[in-house]
């Protein structure tokens, strides 16, 4: 390990990033945020998208619901108010007893096998019911029918009745005096018939409600037997501020909403005319509309799974296609670095006209330092060898700052041969000089011998 610190340290380049890798993180640097911006705008307008066709849907189907409910309900208005008018009710003030009693009685239960009824029923003005002589004097459908109403009650049980009914009454008029009340009675799936009309996704679940926010039918049987109050459930688990809707939908407004029961729920609402309040109310969760979004998280991932691997496949050539012949112009300067010159430039495949440009400079460079380098050897060669006159080869590859070496290379030539022949000069000066000293030196000794002969000669003499 202390190898390899010290190797980074002694070569600080090797910890830097290959031209490979800083193009794919200077892609992938822009590339990411714009994918992630994207997602995040592509989901937040496909919700959107859904959130707003909900919301013009949604409220629309209410609406529709309802009119096709007050048509029902309107179809029932319309049978008891043609019952109240024929001619066996108009005479039944005097069927308290009797053969009119049976006759009434009849009556009524031919209408009741005739329309499917639940129960077909009489009272007097004193509240006693003609069929089972019981006094109804104090219950609304009665009380409403005689203050001239048409009245339909949310769903009750009866004694006798194992299936909750919805009454409808009005009262019976003869001439300008009410001689009292009819009251139909049909079974509570009349209503959840209108409830099962409007589903919308396959967890909708289409509510009816009374005026004070009981659940008189819906796609949950247990909501209706358990009478749940709406306005008190949604209030208790949304908050106040999550119910304004519930407000306006007590008021017989119709409108959109969302609310957060367990997972976020979109809920639509509108009012049933004709009845005493009444209210359809579709709620359905988000998931259920979130299938589009599924579909295009699930196609956006996948084009994106598919768009990255060729992303890295296109980056990957891209890279190549300028990282292999960089590395290869590096390489070759590496080798000039050492003092290869002599080695050409391997070729490469590029169709990037600047990375052309670059090999085709270091090849020219390379190529005109080795001219140099070897001119000047066959220069100082010939100088080696005595030969002063030599003249470069080359001379058209100094240039640049390569004149100077030219400029050089001639001034040390020149100065080495007027250094040399200066030297051959003085050489042949102390030549002549040492050939005098020699005659001098050779007539001095003749002289010598001269004079040695004469003292000889002397001596003999003497």
């Amino acid at each position: 390990m202390a190898s390899l610190r010290n190797k980074h340290a002694e070569n600080p380049e090797e910890r830097k990033f290959t031209i490979r890798v800083v193009i794919a993180l200077s892609v992938m640097a822009l590339v990411i945020p714009m994918y992630f911006t994207c997602c995040g705008v592509g989901f937040y307008m496909t919700r959107k998208s859904a959130i707003d066709s909900l919301e013009s849907a949604m409220p629309a189907t209410a609406i529709a619901t309802a009119r096709s409910a007050t048509n029902e309900i309107g179809k029932y208005a319309a049978l008891i108010r043609e019952m109240a008018v024929s001619e066996e009710l108009l005479s039944a003030q005097n069927a308290k007893a009797g053969s009119e009693k049976k006759e009434l009685i009849e009556f009524l239960d031919r209408k009741k096998a005739e329309y499917n009824l639940a129960a077909c029923e009489f009272f007097f003005m004193d509240g006693l019911c003609v069929n089972d002589g019981r006094n109804y004097s104090t219950d609304p459908f009665f009380t409403e029918a005689v203050a001239g109403k048409t009245y339909f009650s949310s769903p009750e049980n009866y004694e006798d009745f194992s299936e909750m009914l919805v009454v409808s009454s009005t009262p019976v008029i003869s001439g300008s005096k009410t001689i009292g009340v009819l009251a139909l009675s049909q079974p509570q799936s009349m209503i959840n018939g209108i409830s099962e009309s409007a589903n919308i996704s396959k967890n909708t679940n289409t509510r009816v409600l009374d005026k004070s926010g009981v659940i008189i039918a819906s796609n949950d049987k247990s909501e209706v037997t358990g009478k749940v109050n709406l306005f008190t459930v949604a209030s208790g688990e949304a908050g106040q501020e999550k119910v304004v809707f519930l407000q306006k939908m007590s008021k017989g407004e119709s409108g959109f909403g969302e609310i957060k029961r367990g997972e976020n729920h979109v809920v639509a609402y509108a009012p049933i005319e004709g009845t005493d309040g009444w209210t359809i109310f579709l709620e359905a969760p988000i998931s259920d509309f979130n299938s589009t979004i599924t579909k295009a998280i699930y196609v956006f991932s996948g084009l994106t799974v598919f768009f990255a691997f060729y992303a890295v496949w296109g980056l990957r050539r891209a890279s190549n296609k300028m990282s292999i012949p960089i590395k290869v112009c590096v390489d070759r300067i590496q080798l000039m670095e050492k003092g290869d010159f002599t080695s050409p430039i391997p070729p490469i495949i590029t169709s990037s006209r600047e990375i052309v440009v670059l090999r085709r400079c270091i090849d020219s460079m390379r190529a005109t330092t080795n001219d140099i380098i070897e001119d000047m050897g066959y220069i100082f060669g010939e100088m080696a060898g005595g030969d002063f006159t030599a003249e470069s080869k080359a001379a058209e590859k100094y240039i640049g700052d390569y004149k100077a070496l030219l400029t050089a290379q001639t001034s040390i030539k020149d100065n080495l041969a007027k250094t040399l022949n200066e030297i051959n000069s003085i050489a042949e000066q102390v030549s002549g000089g040492a050939d005098q000293v020699s005659s001098g030196a050779q007539a001095l000794a003749q002289g010598a011998t001269e004079q040695a002969s004469s003292v000889e000669e002397l001596s003999a003499t003497i």
